[in-house]
């Protein structure tokens, strides 16, 4: 037998159909079947030179360092799952459950989640977080159990579920808080801050803000304090307290550098920039976008890389530079459709969009929107959905099509209704308002058509 018949016999032994492979499956019992994921998982790990770090804590993104193994982190969370589902069945999970494999049957699916959550993937994130959840649960691991949960309730968050995400917050905090987690506590109290924020409740979110950075003080977890004071600040901007906020984003800054924390540094120099924005130091700005993608480019983040493009070439746009604005847009798009993150490249066609309507390109500015509109759908952001929906009936309303801008228009107000966000509701409407005097058109009210 030469080379050629050898490799020819050795793989006719491989399924040829999926039900085939199913059947040989199901004729293993179900202790084999569990031995057989958890020689698979442990393999995989090999492969990969060891274990990965420990499950990553709820919101600390620069905490996260790429290992070997994440290739596999789907399989790796796969294996785990089916091994505990088979070790139940025979009666074997108590005793599995409370083993090193237990705990790294979670953290596999947490870490395949937050992976999933980090490239826009957010179907799949909370598919995973809810099975690392699942087990968590059925094996008493109450510590893993509030990391999945405040995992869960930032995929909640993105995808316009606030109160999901509030009560996945809220039952994490009341975990790590029996387990005397001081450490996470504060974490989740920062999570639920942020959650606050953006619907409107701005006292408590001030509140949690500052428990939150108390207790990091207290811990001297410096570096997660840099993050929580960012996370105060940017709610001190929007509440037009500009020079408490800049006073707690130059701490920030400062406490990033001394912990080399480059990432987070990155994302803080963004957050000023619009506060340089609002107070017109428009170059200073522009200087703190650029210090931004330096960093990024630097650090090989291309996910934020995209996000700091676009609010550059948002800023031209403001300024009236529409070249350098649509070619930053451009950019920021192309990247963010190659590293698969559909949120970043919804905001990244909506500055296109506006960069289009600004030239009085309408045609390609609806279209651009209605992009945009399409990818905050995939990332599960009704929010973002929203906000696009507004615009577009804004931009058809110049235009002067009544009807196109009336479908978005009641398309916005519902979403807007629904995710509670009054506040984004009554600014648009008084927009609309001026928009449909200019245009000579009767005025619309939420929820109404304009036919």
């Amino acid at each position: 037998m030469n080379d050629g018949e050898r490799l020819n016999a050795e793989t006719a032994y491989l399924f040829r159909h999926a039900l085939l492979r199913d059947a040989a499956y199901q004729l293993q019992l179900p202790g084999d079947r569990a031995r057989l994921h958890a020689q698979a998982f442990e393999a995989l790990e090999r492969l990969a030179g060891g274990r990965a770090p420990a499950p990553l804590p709820a919101d600390e993104p620069s905490d996260f360092r790429p290992h070997a193994s994440d290739t596999f982190a789907r399989e790796l969370a796969e294996h785990a799952e089916r091994h505990f589902r088979n070790a139940e069945a025979i009666e074997l999970w108590g005793e599995l459950a409370s083993s090193v494999e237990g705990e790294a049957g979670c953290g596999a699916s947490r870490r395949a989640g937050v992976l999933a959550a980090k490239t826009g993937r957010t179907a799949d994130a909370e598919a995973h977080l809810a099975r690392s959840l699942a087990l968590a649960r059925r094996g008493g691991l109450r510590g893993a159990e509030g990391l999945a949960l405040g995992n869960l309730a930032s995929v909640y968050a993105e995808t316009g579920r606030p109160e999901a995400a509030e009560s996945a917050h809220r039952e994490a905090l009341g975990i790590h808080r029996a387990l005397g987690d001081r450490r996470h506590e504060a974490n989740v109290l920062g999570n639920l801050a942020n959650l606050e924020h953006n619907t409107g409740r701005h006292v408590a979110a001030e509140a949690h803000h500052r428990e939150a950075i108390a207790m990091h003080r207290e811990l001297g977890a410096r570096r997660v304090l840099g993050i929580e004071l960012g996370n105060l600040a940017n709610l001190l901007t929007d509440l037009k307290r500009l020079e408490e906020g800049e006073a707690l984003f130059e701490e920030a800054l400062g406490i990033h550098h001394a912990c080399s924390d480059r990432y987070s540094e990155g994302i803080t120099r963004i957050n000023v920039a619009v506060l340089y924005r609002q107070t017109g130091r428009f170059d200073l700005a522009e200087s703190s976008y650029g210090r931004a993608i330096a960093i990024h480019e630097e650090g090989g983040d291309r996910r934020s890389l995209g996000y700091a493009l676009s609010n550059l070439a948002n800023l031209h746009l403001r300024r009236g530079r529409y070249d350098l604005a649509e070619d930053l847009a451009r950019r920021a798009l192309t990247l963010t459709r190659e590293v698969g993150d559909p949120h970043a490249e919804s905001l990244a066609h909506g500055v296109l969009a506006h960069v289009f309507w600004s030239t009085k390109r309408f045609p390609l500015a609806v279209e651009s929107f209605d992009q945009a509109c399409s990818r905050a759908r995939d990332a599960g952001s009704r929010h973002l959905e929203s906000l696009h929906l507004a615009d577009a009936a804004l931009c058809l309303v110049a235009q002067g099509c009544r009807k196109e801008a009336g479908a978005r228009w009641q398309a916005a107000a519902a979403l807007m209704r629904e995710n509670g966000n009054q506040e984004d509701l009554k600014s648009y409407m008084e927009e609309l308002r001026r928009a449909c005097e200019r245009a000579g058109m009767p005025v619309l009210e939420a929820g109404q058509s304009c036919s």
